[in-house]
């Protein structure tokens, strides 16, 4: 996905975080979320208004819809025959593979 938030200070171990520099990393918290949409007034979690996801590239980046149904029907389809498989296996007196 985009850069939505960049990191402009580390902070070493077993320092103390300047007040200043905490109020500033949780708005650009906040921004950066905010650029995803607004939130849902039902209650529920997510985001109100869509936004659009581009095809993944790398095997880390957020899937859209057709990917999603593209790539696990297929998936889905294999995983159904192979314990269909099993099934009539174990049926017909086999032991366990």
């Amino acid at each position: 996905m985009a850069e939505l938030f960049s990191v402009y200070k580390v902070f070493r171990p077993a320092t103390v975080i300047l007040a200043d520099d905490w109020t500033q990393m949780q708005l650009a918290l906040v921004a950066s979320f905010n650029k995803l949409g607004t939130a849902r007034s039902d209650g529920l979690t997510g985001v109100a208004t869509t936004f659009a996801v581009s095809s993944p590239v790398s095997i880390y980046d957020a899937v859209n819809l057709e990917y999603f149904n593209n790539n696990t029907g297929t998936a889905t389809q294999a995983l159904i025959d192979a314990l269909e498989d099993r099934i009539t296996y174990l049926e017909m007196g086999g032991g366990v593979q």
